[in-house]
């Protein structure tokens, strides 16, 4: 199955025992089944935003097995976390920039051109921005 993002809002006070999620995961279980589609549990993840991490909803299973709840998680590109903070995500950002400069100077002393440095910069552009706005070639 291809990935699946599945919210759900539930009005500030609101019981958590009012959740719908048990019924979506249900039917996305039967779905899957009935389209000959294996769900991963090892990448299916549950995180909870705002007051409702005070009483939390009971645990999501598949298949009786328990849904792993994380503070963040990955999404199209963008680290979101529990607290709706950019920390994680700038962390990853600088990450990928510091590996991509120690790269570029690797390349610069091995010799290569500026016309040659700057194309690769250019192919590390275009592959970022094709998850964003479709292929470009």
């Amino acid at each position: 199955m291809d990935d699946v993002t599945r919210t759900e809002v539930m009005s500030k006070g609101s019981d958590s025992a009012n959740s719908k999620m048990t019924e979506h995961i249900s039917y996305l279980e039967l779905w899957s089944k009935n389209n000959s589609m294996n769900i991963s549990l090892e990448e299916t993840k549950e995180m909870f935003l705002g007051n409702v991490q005070q009483n939390p909803p009971s645990s999501l299973c598949i298949s009786g097995n328990v849904i792993n709840t994380v503070k963040c998680f990955k999404l199209l590109g963008i680290s979101i976390s529990d607290g709706l903070r950019w920390d994680a995500h700038v962390d990853a950002l600088c990450a990928k920039v510091a590996s991509r400069l120690y790269f570029l100077k690797i390349l610069k002393h091995s010799g290569l051109s500026s016309n040659d440095l700057l194309c690769f910069l250019q192919m590390c552009q275009s592959l970022n921005t094709a998850a964003w706005y479709g292929t470009t070639i």
